[in-house]
């Protein structure tokens, strides 16, 4: 859940839940809002800490280079606390997307131009910068590889949440799509540059396997880039790995999501505006999935889509509890609803 506060011309948000991936996209969403309702953005980063199967959602600030935004860490100070009186409650990432920004903004009469609204996030973006601690650990020949994204661990259970988990079955069948255009692009181009990066090491591991097998069969060549992470600085920096392999994505020509949804993929396509590869179209629930949320702003499968109508229509028909309504709230009256 994410909270944001106005008051005396501030935008004040708490990063709650989710992981890297969605908090970045809140903050995307909250500059964008800010702008058009003109207050200053500040965000409280690590509000609320958990542990999830891939790890703790906390990450140290000095990672990143902020632009244009207060970055206060709730750990080492609580500024803002006992000053609200004004609330805008969003859940997550997913009420912070450009469709439902643009139907808040357009009943509010902020704007009315769904595409502009859309072309903001992607200018915004550009304020999520990394800082020299993960800049220096980018690998310097990364220009021009294919990124590829790996998620296991939660997001793959014989029972989960099908808007944005995956069966197993839903899984084995992403995997073979994604290894089908990998092969494709070991055999037919020379010594190609892929960079790959999980929160699953083992699984992670058993890819790169799979792919040197792919090239050796195939008598071609390819070039796995290693990420090389500075001991001390995880030791020193919590979150570390995570942000530097968000931004080395960001880095690559292209982005292959080896997963039904992924927002941690999709910040880094959105940073570095890298077109994305999603498998998920193969599925049987793929007008209602998560992917639909970031595409008016993302390069999906060479699509990018600014038809609010199509949005329309997979909200309408998609009645899960995480698409919270965006709620104003001001003296605890409701001033408005959708």
């Amino acid at each position: 859940m994410q909270s944001l506060i106005l008051k005396n011309n501030i935008l004040v948000s708490e990063t709650k839940e989710g992981g890297l991936g969605d908090i970045l996209l809140s903050i995307v969403g909250m500059l964008v809002f800010c702008e058009f309702i003109q207050h200053k953005p500040v965000v409280i980063f690590n509000a609320r800490m958990r542990n999830y199967p891939w790890g703790l959602n906390k990450y140290d600030l000095r990672l990143f280079d902020f632009k244009n935004v207060e970055i206060i860490d709730k750990s080492m100070q609580n500024k803002y606390e006992n000053t609200m009186h004004q609330f805008l409650e969003t859940g997550c990432s997913t009420d912070m997307c450009p469709y439902l920004l643009y139907n808040y903004l357009i009943k509010t009469q902020k704007c009315f131009d769904f595409k502009y609204i859309s072309t903001k996030y992607n200018e915004l973006a550009n304020n999520l910068k990394p800082s020299l601690y993960i800049t220096n650990d980018i690998p310097s020949d990364i220009n021009g590889s294919y990124g590829i994204h790996l998620r296991k661990t939660d997001k793959v259970s014989e029972n989960p949440h099908l808007y944005h988990e995956n069966t197993i079955s839903e899984f084995d069948l992403i995997i073979k799509k994604l290894i089908e255009d990998l092969t494709h692009i070991i055999i037919n181009e020379f010594e190609p540059k892929f960079v790959i990066v999980s929160e699953d090491e083992e699984w992670k591991n058993i890819f790169i396997e799979l792919l040197e097998k792919i090239s050796v069969e195939n008598g071609k060549r390819l070039n796995i880039l290693k990420i090389i992470y500075d001991k001390d600085k995880i030791n020193e920096y919590i979150g570390y790995k995570s942000v530097l392999d968000m931004f080395c994505l960001s880095k690559c020509k292209k982005i292959f999501q080896g997963v039904k949804v992924s927002t941690f993929s999709t910040i880094s396509a959105l940073i570095g505006n890298v077109p994305i590869i999603n498998y998920s179209r193969y599925l049987n629930n793929y007008d209602e999935l998560f992917i639909h949320l970031w595409s008016s702003v993302v390069t999906i499968n060479d699509k990018i889509c600014y038809d609010i109508k199509i949005f329309d229509k997979i909200f309408k028909n998609n009645n899960n509890a995480l698409f919270n309504n965006i709620r104003i709230k001001y003296n605890n009256h409701n001033l408005l609803n959708f």
